[in-house]
């Protein structure tokens, strides 16, 4: 490891670290600003860093091999991270996001078929269409907050390929409700104590007003697709089809749960990673003029295909290293469930396990320079040798499961967007990150949106030919 390894704080039963306040230990500077305090600790401490939030003992790793440790080999020693779970329990229940042990296990193997390419390729219909509509509402020279339009058009692609149905069609609370939740969800995380989210404030009213919002509107699909005389061909459908061992399905709790697990992660990240990959892209012309090269010569003014999208290399280590810069998950946390021993250490039961692919991603040992916007250095990397550094879907087991659904979703967009309009960012301050359960722009990323003219070579005359005409 090239870290530095300042030990002046370290003891014989904990790897290096701050010592912090008396009683909040590091839990102030960590709350304000989490990425900008676990990039710090690691360029002081090294690859294995002890802090403490309030009581509770806390690690940040950084050495890919401790991190195949905690996601892979001891996996089933840790769970997901209560502290930042605990606060939006009532959201995702028991999904697959917050299950855990032999429960989880056999949710996700009752779920996984319906997340496998061959299942997911015929949504791609559905990803063109909504993007199409998206951009035939886009005018020419108007500025609009990018971060609103991937919100909206990739919770009707969630919507549909979920319900069948539309936002237009009784969605729109849904995504109303949404966004203020979402709004909550950083106030919750910054509260140290979990009977505050009890108390009769504002903030908690907003909270549990739209979650029941969101509850009733979840509800009905569910019942909808239950007494429909005829299976639809949706995500809701496949798994309210799916059986267990003994023959049973999943309660309607269940399916409530995996359902809302899956809406709001499969929009909320796609939209945030293509909010950034065109505020990267407005910074970088000539990376732009490349990605909207190859997306010409590949589709010739066609909409993509499924067989398109792989021979979009270049957009794709694009979007890849987007995703390095700016990944939408940017912090993972796992609590031991018994005692672990790991990179000579033992993190004791019930210690807090950070995972931060944001730090990850921007370490110079694995890549040069790397706060330095260059989709290049992916035609070089051996990606198997970083299976437990570039993380921008977790890692292991427990790696998202809509991972093959989402790239596909943001390369359909991706390119049909740049087909038809570039996009200048028109903001008044450089963009940053609102750090709420993703890495939302603060400012919702406002963009100029100019449409693009292409000149096919056969509709250009030589000046030969030119001259002939005259």
């Amino acid at each position: 490891m090239n870290h530095s390894t300042h030990r002046g704080v370290a003891t014989k039963n904990y790897p290096p670290g701050p010592k912090g306040h008396w009683l909040l230990g590091s839990l102030r500077p960590y709350s304000l600003e989490p990425i900008e305090f676990l990039q710090e600790q690691t360029e002081r401490y090294g690859a294995f860093v002890h802090f403490k939030l309030v009581h509770n003992d806390a690690y940040c790793i950084t050495d890919p091999e401790l991190i195949r440790e905690v996601y892979l080999n001891q996996h089933t020693k840790f769970v997901k991270n209560r502290f930042f779970w605990g606060h939006v329990t009532e959201i995702f229940g028991r999904g697959l996001l917050t299950n855990e042990g032999e429960s989880w296990k056999v949710q996700r193997k009752l779920a996984a078929p319906a997340f496998q390419r061959r299942s997911i390729s015929c949504y791609m219909a559905c990803m063109r269409d909504f993007t199409e509509a998206m951009l035939n509402d886009w005018q020419d020279g108007e500025k609009r907050s990018l971060h609103d339009e991937m919100m909206r058009v990739t919770a009707d692609i969630a919507a549909k390929t979920l319900f069948d149905k539309s936002l237009d069609q009784g969605g729109q609370r849904i995504l109303e409700a949404v966004h203020r939740i979402e709004e909550q969800i950083p106030i919750r995380l910054r509260r140290p104590f979990f009977f505050i989210d009890k108390l009769p404030l504002k903030n908690n009213r907003i909270y549990h007003e739209n979650l029941n919002i969101l509850d009733e509107e979840i509800h009905a699909f569910i019942e909808a697709e239950a007494h429909s005389s005829t299976p639809s061909n949706t995500l809701l459908s496949m798994l309210m089809s799916a059986r267990y061992e003994d023959g049973s399905g999943m309660s309607r709790q269940q399916l409530r749960d995996e359902v809302i697990s899956i809406f709001l992660a499969g929009h909320d990240t796609t939209a945030i990673s293509l909010s950034w990959t065109a505020y990267l892209l407005s910074g970088h012309p000539a990376i732009k003029e490349r990605m909207l090269s190859e997306i010409d010569t590949v589709l010739d003014n066609r909409s993509p295909s499924f067989e398109d999208l792989a021979q979009l290399r270049f957009t794709r280590n694009v979007l890849k290293e987007s995703m390095r810069l700016y990944p939408a998950a940017y912090m993972t946390g796992r609590d031991a469930y018994e005692d672990v021993d790991i990179g000579g250490y033992t993190i004791r039961k019930g210690s807090m396990v950070f995972i931060s692919p944001a730090v990850m991603h921007r370490l110079p040992e694995y890549f040069p320079e790397p706060d330095v916007f260059n989709p290049d250095r992916w035609d070089t990397i051996d990606e198997r040798a970083l299976r437990f550094v570039y993380i921008p879907f977790g890692g292991g087991p427990r790696v998202c499961i809509g991972e093959h659904f989402s790239m596909m979703e943001a390369m359909t967009l991706l390119s049909m967007i740049y087909q038809r309009f570039d996009l200048q960012y028109a903001g008044k301050a450089p963009e940053g990150a609102m750090l709420s359960a993703t890495m939302v722009p603060r400012q919702g990323m406002p963009m100029c949106f100019s449409k693009r003219i292409r000149i096919k070579e056969s509709d250009t005359m030589s000046p030969a030919m030119m001259q002939e005409n005259l």
